[in-house]
This record gives structure tokens, sequence and C-alpha cells, in this order.
């Protein structure tokens, strides 16, 4: 596992911005076939970020309130990629061996049913498989409370007018509820209403690109405008003691004030 780990991290990077621009422009074409890659991973997964991009930056914001700048990037995506990274590599790898020692058929369970059964067969293959499979279960579930609670809590925040510190209980609620009936409705469609939900992800996505490509202006923006305003410009925490009457804080304030 350790070994292919490594391998297979280093041709990540090595095909990195390959596969990142790759389009697919002769599929279908004499002999080339048409796999459809490009648009059901890199277009899909990316439109998939973006839709999740604001609700889940705006918690990571709020939850990080008092550390800096680079303590909140390097928590929120170097950790997060690591441990994104090490699932991979240990449950992946390990599937890749079950595979090719035909301990595991997993091929055709995805081929026959799906990716969940076949998570549950490689995890079925290990000692104490129930405990393993139990444990599994419990990280989904605690994973998905927080996606929920950190969406919902955002949500609430947004649509609430006036927010001393934390959103009103019920208002959290309500939105709890209503993104609970999302997978509850995936469950009890068929694999066409599944497409047509992912498909609407990415529509959603796509608008984020150009609100995205403002919020880095922003970042720039209000970046450059608190430094200028701190007593020395190296300090690594701004002091908002330091700021103008009219600073563009201050509900009447302005970038000129």
């Amino acid at each position: 596992i350790s070994e292919a780990s490594i391998s297979a991290f280093a041709k990540m990077i090595s095909n990195f911005f390959t596969m990142s621009a790759y389009l697919e422009p002769f599929g279908g074409l004499n002999d080339f076939a048409d796999t459809t890659f490009p648009q059901d991973w890199t277009i899909f997964y990316w439109a998939w970020w973006l839709a999740f991009a604001p609700t889940i930056g705006l918690f990571i914001a709020r939850i990080s309130r008092g550390r800096t700048v680079a303590n909140m990037i390097i928590g929120a995506l170097f950790f997060g990629s690591f441990g994104c990274a090490i699932f991979f590599m240990i449950l992946g790898n390990y599937g890749l061996h079950l595979q090719l020692t035909g301990q595991v058929d997993v091929i055709s369970i995805l081929k026959s049913e799906s990716q969940y059964a076949a998570i549950f067969a490689i995890l079925g293959s290990l000692p104490m498989k129930w405990m393993v499979i139990g444990l599994y279960t419990i990280l989904a579930v605690v994973f998905l409370s927080t996606t929920f609670d950190s969406i919902s809590y955002i949500l609430a925040s947004v649509v609430q007018n006036q927010v001393e510190d934390e959103p009103l209980r019920w208002n959290r609620l309500f939105w709890a509820g209503a993104l609970s009936l999302m997978p509850i409705t995936i469950l009890f469609i068929d694999d066409g209403g599944l497409s047509s939900i992912q498909t609407l992800s990415i529509v959603a996505g796509l608008p984020l690109i150009f609100i995205s490509l403002l919020l880095c202006i922003s970042i720039y923006r209000i970046g450059h405008y608190d430094i200028n305003h701190q007593s020395h410009v190296d300090d690594t925490v701004i002091d908002v003691t330091n700021m103008p009457d009219h600073d563009p804080w201050h509900p009447n304030g302005s970038w000129d004030g």
C-alpha cells in the first residue's frame, strides 16, 4: 500500500496540469473513443466544489476567528487535503490489491451494483469486519452531520436580518431539515433522477466562477486596506482599533472614508 501510494502521488503530481486541462478534443473521431472523462470528472467536480465553496468558506472563516490567515489556509487546505489523500491511498490501494489477487472482484461489483457496495465489500474483507464497517458508518454519519450543521449554520446566518452572536436555533433547525430532504429524495429516485441532480449542481456551480473571481479581488483589496492602517506593516495581527471611523467595516463606511 505504501509503495503504490507513493508511486500514485508522484504520478498525480506529474500529470496534474495535463489532466486538469484535458478536454478530449478528438473523442468520437476515427478510432478515438468518446469516454466523456472531462465532463464526468473534471468539469463535474470543479462545479461541485464551486457550489460548496461559499458556504464552506464562510463556515471556516466563522470558526477561525482569532487565527491568522496563514493558519486558516494551512488548516483548511493542507490538513483537509492530507486526510482525504490518506483515505484514498489506504482504501484505494487495498481495493486494488484485492482485485489483482482475486480475493474480491471489485470491478464486477462496481459494474453490477454501485461504488457503495464496492466500499463495503472491501471493508468486509478485513479482520473484524463488522467492527470496521460499524466504525466506518459512524465516521460517515459524523462527517455528514458536521457538513449539514455547517451549511445550515451559514444559511441561517445569511437569511436572518440581524445576527448578534448566533443565528436563531429554529432557523438553523429549519435549514437542517430542508437540507436533509435532498439525500432522502436521492434514496428513492432512479439513476435518471440522480443524474438530473448532478447536472443541477453543475449548473449552480458555474455562475459561482465569476463570484469566486470577485472574491479573489476582494481579498486583495481588504488585505491592502487593513495593512495600510496598521502602525507597523510587519504585524501579523490586525489591530481594529487603528481603523478610521469611516472604514468599510462600519455600516456607513466606505473604501474612500
